[in-house]
């Protein structure tokens, strides 16, 4: 399972350092610093030090650490040894607390059809899910054709991770996509896991009616042309998918669909560059381009 091999890569330095950073400035009474440990002493060895916090598996390196401060004449440090989070007597990892207390999922829409996809697909990997919609704005336009769809998805995602905090952020867009002379509507998902790592998929696609593709190219939404279908088939206000299929074809299935294959690579690690895709830390996602995007694939 995704949660239980490899979805907990170890972030970046300087990621981890501003996220410290931001919940101490919120919570911390004192002033503090953060460092980065060169060594398995760091700091400690300074004189000027006077306190450790350990847990009870380190507490050994508190121990060898007041005992080179001896031989070098300063003071030994307080140690404060703080207990392993255990269940039932068995220590917990970060995999198995994600197990157990579920992943949270941020997901840059408040439609009940994203939300329930997005839960699906992720219910696949991990048995307890949490979900909260984010409200975003559109930024590419109404009438999304090719990789204006992914530029959607990517956008929604990046506003949700700015909106909130979780372990996964999730954007869906949909749109047509024009192959063979025939124009198809498909759905377009990109997830960003919190240590940096960024991915993307698509849903099936299915073709579009010519009434439906005569519309868009008239100048009307996929949605107005879409619509504009269900008001001759007396349809309700079901998808066009489901419209079409006659209810063999969902849109949280679709959903579901492209977030699932948007969490192939973070699957496969390995594959996909070792999580060194990283998704861009703009201030602003409403600037999104994809000359801008600055995502790394190596």
């Amino acid at each position: 399972m995704v949660g239980e091999r490899k979805i907990r890569r170890i972030r970046p330095y300087d990621e981890r350092a501003k996220r410290i950073d931001s919940y101490l400035s919120k919570h911390s009474p004192i002033p503090y610093d953060i460092v980065s440990l060169g060594d398995p002493y760091g700091p400690a060895l300074n004189e000027d030090m006077g306190a450790i916090v350990v847990s009870t598996e380190t507490q050994s390196g508190a121990l060898n650490i007041n005992r080179i401060r001896g031989e070098k004449g300063i003071l030994p440090l307080k140690i404060f040894t703080v207990d392993m989070l255990c269940l039932n007597g068995v220590k917990v990892s970060s995999g198995d607390y994600l197990r157990t207390e579920g992943v949270k999922i941020a997901v840059g829409s408040r439609k009940k059809s994203k939300l329930q996809g997005t839960k699906m697909a992720f219910l696949r990997f991990f048995p307890r899910v949490e979900t909260t919609g984010i409200e975003v704005e559109g930024t590419v336009g109404d009438q999304l054709r090719d990789d204006d769809i992914l530029e959607g998805a990517l956008s929604y995602a990046l506003q949700a991770r700015q909106e909130s905090d979780g372990h996964f952020f999730v954007g869906i867009e949909s749109g047509v996509m024009e192959l063979g002379g025939h124009a198809y509507s498909l759905h377009g998902a990109y997830v960003l896991g919190d240590d940096g790592f960024v991915s993307s998929g698509l849903s099936s696609a299915f073709l579009l009616p010519e009434g439906v593709l005569l519309g868009v190219e008239d100048g009307a939404t996929l949605k107005e042309a879409v619509e504009s279908l269900r008001i001759k088939t007396g349809a309700d206000e079901r998808g066009a998918a489901e419209v079409l299929s006659r209810g063999m074809l969902q849109r949280e299935k679709l959903y579901e669909e492209a977030v699932v294959a948007a969490l192939i690579p973070f699957e496969n690690p390995g594959v996909y560059g070792s999580g060194k895709r990283t998704w861009p830390l703009t201030d602003n996602a409403h600037d999104i381009k994809r000359e801008k995007m600055n995502i790394d694939w190596r």
